[in-house]
């Protein structure tokens, strides 16, 4: 490259290189770090094969240079340097616009030499901790966090301003707002159950599941497009704490009832997980307001062996120093769902504290004393007046195996089975289209006895 005031930007990954481009790299490197900083260290560290390197050239010589760890988040800028001879010129200042700007959506971190530390805050880096002595000079740790991040001392959580990017996801244009709002039902002992009401005249309700809440259903509801009701049931989301930490499922199908009761028609029913087993007691207790049972993998025979996956990430820390950590473990159990989807799934399940810290939003106490006797689950089933659809997942993370359908057949042989490809335990997250259009067949059913289904 011929000697330019604005050289281009390289940027490639190690085995990319050539072995010149390689060779000077490192003695960039060595020249400064080791030689002008007289620091005997490890300059080849074993990190560099799977980094991005970024540099810029005038004529034959690399003239600065960083290098990128994003094997793992959050993405480290480290290795920054310029030749002494080409030094106030603004080139490591390229580099690094050269990054932030093509991924303004990363957090960055780096652990910047001390007296750097007004030059990188006009990157918008911050000390995230004190200055440390690294091989004999001092150091500052600083992150930088993107425009409207949660760990952004500006963010405001605002539950309903995140439909657009759930039908972006799914793949659907939103027709225009969202009539939605917070509808808190009072019950008998002071508690509130708090629901999500889209439109008025509600024709199907939601029940979550275990650690989740009612926000799990919002594309499914976005993309049916009727009216509906998505309940946090207690102990979940809005929904009132129980001081006796009894979230036992008569207590909780107890509360569902309080909120049927509150609407102006029988509805269809539908409840995942957990929230399928109270969906299911709640239509023994109130046929009269069940039109249809749709229940989503889940049947009496699912035990906590077929479910380890889940019990084990509910199991998992209660707090998070960031919220990139509890990001990182909620993507390791959720591999399949996209990073946007699990962003907004942990914004309406946890919490920002005045520490900075994140934690669960759900009851994570233990049940004063023991729970009552479970007895035979599968009666329920057996006692459904109302036609009863079990919706279940195709894929790996589904709790619902043959053995399961093979019983549903005996005690119930008029219940149909739904599998949905390309769906774990959370169908509603892994194919929210397609669940939302074999509701669609349930609610056309409810409305019309002779439709074909």
């Amino acid at each position: 490259m011929t000697d330019s005031a604005t050289p281009d930007v390289n940027d490639r990954r190690f085995d990319d290189l050539t072995v010149r481009e390689l060779h000077d790299i490192m003695q960039l490197r060595c020249d400064v770090f080791v030689v002008e900083q007289t620091c005997v260290y490890p300059e080849v560290d074993g990190a560099d094969p799977e980094a991005r390197h970024v540099w810029l050239e005038r004529g034959d010589a690399v003239v600065s240079y960083l290098r990128v760890l994003d094997d793992r988040r959050p993405w480290r800028i480290g290795r920054v340097v310029t030749h002494p001879d080409h030094r106030g010129q603004q080139l490591s200042g390229k580099l690094m616009a050269h990054l932030l700007d093509t991924h303004p959506d990363e957090v960055w971190e780096l652990e910047a030499q001390a007296y750097l530390q007004g030059w990188y805050e006009k990157f918008g880096f911050v000390a995230t901790g004190p200055v440390f002595d690294m091989d004999g000079i001092d150091h500052i740790p600083m992150q930088r966090l993107p425009a409207g991040h949660p760990d952004a001392d500006d963010f405001v959580y605002d539950e309903m301003s995140m439909f657009a990017d759930n039908a972006a996801d799914a793949g659907f244009e939103l027709p225009g707002p969202v009539d939605v709002r917070r509808i808190d039902t009072p019950l008998a002992d002071g508690r509130v159950i708090s629901s999500l009401r889209f439109g008025s005249a509600p024709k199907i309700v939601f029940v979550h599941g275990t650690a989740q809440n009612a926000h799990t259903w919002d594309t499914v509801a976005l993309a049916l497009g009727v009216d509906c009701v998505a309940v946090d049931l207690a102990g979940h989301g809005h929904s009132s704490w129980r001081d006796d930490r009894a979230y036992d499922l008569a207590d909780l199908a107890d509360d569902v009832v309080a909120v049927l009761r509150s609407l102006l028609e029988p509805v269809v029913l539908v409840g995942m997980s957990l929230g399928g087993m109270v969906a299911t007691r709640v239509a023994t207790l109130v046929p009269e307001l069940v039109q249809r049972l749709v229940t989503v993998d889940i049947t009496p025979g699912v035990t906590r062996a077929k479910a380890k996956h889940i019990h084990d990430f509910v199991a998992g820390p209660q707090a998070f120093a960031s919220f990139g950590e509890i990001f990182d473990r909620t993507r390791e159990f959720n591999p399949t769902r996209s990073a946007s989807s699990l962003r907004r799934g942990i914004l309406h399940n946890a919490e920002r504290q005045p520490d900075g810290t994140w934690q669960w939003r759900y009851d994570r106490r233990g049940r004063d004393g023991e729970p009552p006797p479970r007895g035979d689950l599968w009666l329920d089933v057996e006692a459904l007046t109302m036609p009863h659809l079990l919706v279940r997942g195709g894929s790996d993370g589904s709790v619902v195996d043959d053995a399961d359908i093979a019983e549903l057949a005996k005690r119930r042989p008029e219940s149909r089975v739904v599998v949905v490809d390309g769906a774990g335990h959370s169908v509603q997250g892994d194919r929210p289209i397609e669940l939302a259009s074999i509701l669609a067949s349930e609610l056309a059913a409810a409305a019309d006895p002779h439709f074909p289904i």
